[in-house]
């Protein structure tokens, strides 16, 4: 279990998850109710892409203590030393050990090169 505890000291943030939950009238996103994760959120520079095919610049990957299924219609917010807080969900999925579902991982980001 020593890999278990090194994760937790690892998460050293809080990010909160709001699931999209459709959109109103106008076209504007509507969102459940918050929930608050331990994660660690680190500024990353790679190739990743949202989902219109930009390449985004601006990236941060978020590693979660939860193996809960993410959107990249869902906002995500950082915390308040990341600009900017509440970037769009380009990627997110469950990653695997031995025993199954772990954690999450996310990359969400602004920008073009």
């Amino acid at each position: 279990m020593a890999f278990e505890s090194d994760f937790q000291e690892f998460l050293t943030t809080a990010i909160t998850h709001e699931p999209y939950s459709g959109q109103d009238g106008f076209g504007m996103p509507n969102f459940k109710s918050g929930v608050s994760y331990s994660a660690r959120v680190m500024l990353v520079r790679d190739g990743s892409r949202d989902a219109r095919s930009v390449d985004a610049v601006n990236v941060s990957k978020v590693w979660l203590n939860t193996t809960t299924a993410f959107s990249i219609r869902d906002r995500l917010t950082l915390p308040s030393a990341f600009t900017p807080t509440q970037p769009p969900i380009l990627s997110a999925g469950v990653v695997y050990d031995e025993s199954g579902p772990h954690h999450t991982v996310i990359l969400c980001g602004y920008g073009r090169r």
